[in-house]
C-alpha cells in the first residue's frame, strides 16, 4: 500500500516536470517570435521600391560592361563608430565586412568612435588613408567606402546638412583624386521602432538624401573615361530588413550598453548580418526576393555589374538567402 502511494507520487512528480517543460518551451517560442506573418509579408513586398534603385540599370542579368580587375583589391573603410570593429570598442560592420574577404584580397578599417564627417575629412587620419590609397594604387584596385551621418546630426555637432554634403563629396573627390574608387555609404539604419513597435523610424533621412546627393555631385565632377565613384544604399536595405524581422530581433544586433537599449551600434552578431548586407548591394545581389527553389540570376558571379568583386569576397548562400528573403538570425 505505501509502495502504490509512493509511485502515485512519483508520476505526479513527472507529470508536473513535464507541465513545466512544456510552459517554458511556450513562452520560449513566444519569445522568438519577431512580428506577424502578415506583417513581414507586406513589409518584405515592399522592398524593391526601397533598394532597387541602382539596380534598375540592370534588369533583365545582362552581361557587365565593366572592365574586371582579377589582381586582388584592397579595401579601406572610412566613417564613425558604426564601421568601426566591436574589438576598439566600436560598434560597427567594418571588421565583420573585412572578414569577407578572400583569395589575397585586403583591407583595412579607419573608422573612428565619435566622429563627425567635417572632423575627418582632412585629419591626420584621412591624411593617412590617402597615402594609403596612393601606395596600394600602383598595383591594384583601391575602393574606399565612406559612411558618415549618426554623430553629424547631433544638435551640438554644428554639422549642417550643407556642410556634410561638402564633405562627402570632397572625401570622395579626393578618393579619385589618389587613384581609387570612393563607395559612399548611406548610414545605417538605427533600429527604432514607433510606439507600436510596427514601424521603424527612419531617423536618418535627411543624411541619406544628401549622401546621394554629394554622390551626384561627385559623378558631375567626374572626366570622361574615369572610372566612376559607386554608391551602397545601406539606410534603405536596413530599414527593410529592420522593418522586416520586428524589433525583438532586431534589438538582438544591439550591442551592449548596461542603461539603455543601443539601437544605434551593433554587436558581432549584428556586424556579421549587416557586413553581408553590405557585401551583397556592392556584389549586385537582389532587393527583390526569389521563391525557394528558383535559380537567383542576379547572385553574385552571375554576369553583374560587380566590378569583378564577386571574385574576392567568401559566399555564404544560407546566410544571404535568410537576409535577403526577411528572416531574423
Amino acid at each position: 500500500m505505501l509502495f502504490n502511494a509512493s509511485l502515485s507520487a512519483q508520476s505526479r512528480l513527472r507529470y508536473l516536470l513535464f507541465a513545466a517543460v512544456a510552459v517554458v518551451g511556450t513562452l520560449a517560442i513566444w519569445a522568438a517570435r519577431t512580428s506577424d506573418g502578415k506583417q513581414l509579408t507586406q513589409t518584405v513586398a515592399a522592398w524593391p521600391a526601397a533598394v532597387a534603385a541602382h539596380f534598375s540599370d540592370n534588369v533583365g542579368g545582362g552581361e557587365s560592361n565593366a572592365t574586371v580587375s582579377l589582381d586582388p583589391p584592397h579595401f579601406i573603410l572610412i566613417g564613425d563608430s558604426t564601421t568601426r570593429g566591436q574589438s576598439e570598442d566600436g560598434g560597427g560592420w567594418g571588421n565583420a565586412f573585412l572578414w569577407l574577404l578572400s583569395r589575397g584580397a585586403t583591407g583595412v578599417n579607419h573608422g573612428v568612435n565619435g566622429a563627425l564627417s567635417t572632423g575627418y575629412y582632412r585629419s591626420p587620419t584621412w591624411n593617412d588613408a590617402m597615402q594609403e590609397v596612393r601606395q596600394a594604387a600602383v598595383s591594384r584596385a583601391v575602393y574606399v567606402t565612406i559612411q558618415f551621418g549618426h554623430n553629424d546630426q547631433a544638435p551640438n555637432s554644428n554639422v549642417t546638412l550643407d556642410l556634410y554634403q561638402e564633405a562627402l563629396s570632397g572625401m570622395a573627390q579626393d578618393v579619385l583624386a589618389n587613384g581609387g574608387t570612393p563607395i559612399l555609404v548611406t548610414p545605417l539604419a538605427r533600429r527604432d521602432f514607433d510606439a507600436d513597435g510596427v514601424k521603424v523610424v527612419d531617423n536618418l533621412k535627411d543624411q541619406r538624401e544628401r549622401t546621394l546627393l554629394a554622390y551626384q555631385d561627385v559623378l558631375q565632377a567626374q572626366q570622361p573615361g574615369e572610372k566612376p565613384a559607386r554608391i551602397v544604399h545601406l539606410n534603405e536595405a536596413s530599414l527593410a530588413y529592420i522593418g522586416a524581422i520586428g524589433p525583438k530581433a532586431a534589438y538582438r544586433y544591439n550591442k551592449y550598453h548596461p542603461l539603455f537599449p543601443d539601437t544605434t551600434h551593433l554587436n558581432e552578431l549584428g556586424a556579421i548580418v549587416f557586413g553581408r548586407i553590405i557585401a551583397d548591394l556592392m556584389l549586385g545581389h537582389p532587393p527583390l526576393l526569389v521563391q525557394s527553389g528558383d535559380k537567383d540570376s542576379w547572385a553574385p558571379g552571375m554576369g553583374n555589374d560587380d566590378d569583378g568583386l564577386s571574385n574576392f569576397f567568401a559566399p555564404d548562400p544560407h546566410l544571404s538567402a535568410r537576409i535577403w528573403h526577411g528572416d531574423a538570425i
